[in-house]
C-alpha cells in the first residue's frame, strides 16, 4: 500500500496521459515489445506505463515466481540490482521481502520515476498528514544508464479532487537525463501551468539509481557544488546536499527554489576498484546478499 502511494505521481501522469492520448496505464508486455514472441500469450506480467514491469502472483501460498524479462537492462526496484535479459527467465523471484509481501518489480533502464512523500502517517494522495504536516517537495528516482543516452518524464499534477483539469488548471513538469561518461545531468526544468492549491516553491529531491561499482564523488546544481553529507541524518536534516546513501543510490537535494526555475543537477561519477573475489555472499535462512563487485545476471 506504501508503494502504491509513493508511485501516485507516476501513475496519476500516467492517469492524464491515458486521459490526453489515449495510452493505456497497465498494458501487456506486447503492447511495447512486439516483436518479441515470448510476450504475445504472456497476460501474468504487466507493464505499469513505459517504464514499470511487475509480475502477477495470484496462487495460493506462492512464495517466489519466475518473471520474464524482454531484451534489455532492467533494475529490480527492491534491490536496485541491474540485470542485461536477452530475452530470459529469471527464477525463483522471491515475492516477500523481510516478511512483507511485494509483487516482483522491475524498472526500465533510463527509466524516471516521480514519487511522493510516505511515512506512516500519510493519509490520502495528496500527501494530507495526520500530525498536519505538508510534504510538497518533487521527488523523482532516477535510473541511470549505463552508456552515454538520454531520457525524460513529462509530471502532470492538478488539484486532485475537481475536473477543473478541463479547464486547463494543470500544471506539467518536465524531468530529464543524459549520460556522458561519468557525468550524469538530472534537470528539472522550469513548470508550466498551475491548479487551486499548486504550491509556487518546493525543495527537489532527486534518487539517482546506479550500477554496485558506482558512487558519487561531487554533485552541482546550477553550476554550484552542493554540500556532500556523511550521514543520511545529516542529509535528511539539510535543506540541501548530497549523500552516497547506500544500496546504489545517490540522493540530492536542491532546497526550496520556485517551481518555475530550471534546476540542473550534475553527478560525477566513478567506479570503485572491485576488492572482493566473490559475486555473492549466502547466509543460511537467508536471501542471496550481492558483494559490492560488478555483477550481471
Amino acid at each position: 500500500t506504501r508503494l502504491r502511494y509513493r508511485l501516485v505521481p507516476y501513475l496519476y501522469s500516467l492517469a492524464h496521459r491515458a486521459y490526453l492520448f489515449g495510452e493505456p496505464l497497465m498494458p501487456p508486455l506486447v503492447f511495447y515489445y512486439q516483436n518479441d514472441d515470448n510476450v504475445r500469450n504472456m497476460g501474468h506480467e504487466k507493464m505499469i506505463g513505459r517504464d514499470l514491469l511487475a509480475a502477477i502472483v495470484a496462487n495460493h501460498d506462492e512464495v517466489e515466481r519466475d518473471v520474464y524479462l524482454p531484451k534489455g537492462t532492467w533494475i529490480d526496484y527492491y534491490t536496485n540490482q541491474r540485470i542485461n535479459s536477452t530475452e530470459q527467465w529469471i527464477t525463483n523471484v522471491p515475492v516477500f521481502h523481510n516478511g512483507i509481501f511485494r509483487l516482483p518489480l522491475y524498472a526500465r533502464e533510463g527509466a524516471i520515476i516521480p514519487l511522493m512523500f510516505v511515512d506512516d502517517k500519510t493519509m490520502n494522495v495528496k500527501g494530507k498528514s495526520s500530525d498536519a504536516s505538508v510534504h510538497d517537495e518533487f521527488i523523482a528516482k532516477i535510473f541511470v544508464f549505463d552508456v552515454d543516452a538520454t531520457s525524460e518524464f513529462t509530471l502532470y499534477e492538478d488539484d486532485g479532487e475537481t475536473i477543473e483539469y478541463q479547464n486547463g488548471e494543470i500544471r506539467t513538469t518536465k524531468i530529464s537525463q543524459k549520460r556522458i561518461g561519468s557525468s550524469v545531468t538530472v534537470t528539472v526544468h522550469g513548470s508550466s501551468g498551475t491548479y487551486d492549491g499548486a504550491p509556487d516553491s518546493r525543495n527537489n529531491l532527486i534518487e539517482l539509481i546506479v550500477d554496485n561499482r558506482v558512487r558519487a564523488i561531487n554533485v552541482t546544481l546550477n553550476s554550484e557544488d552542493l554540500t556532500e553529507y556523511a550521514t543520511l541524518n545529516d542529509f535528511n536534516i539539510a535543506d540541501s546536499g548530497w549523500i552516497n546513501s547506500g544500496n546504489n543510490t545517490i540522493k540530492a537535494k536542491s532546497g526550496v527554489m520556485t517551481v518555475e526555475s530550471r534546476k540542473e543537477f550534475i553527478f560525477t561519477l566513478i567506479e570503485s576498484p572491485c576488492e572482493s573475489e566473490f559475486s555473492s555472499i549466502s547466509v543460511p535462512g537467508e536471501e542471496i546478499g550481492r558483494a559490492s563487485c560488478r555483477e550481471r545476471v
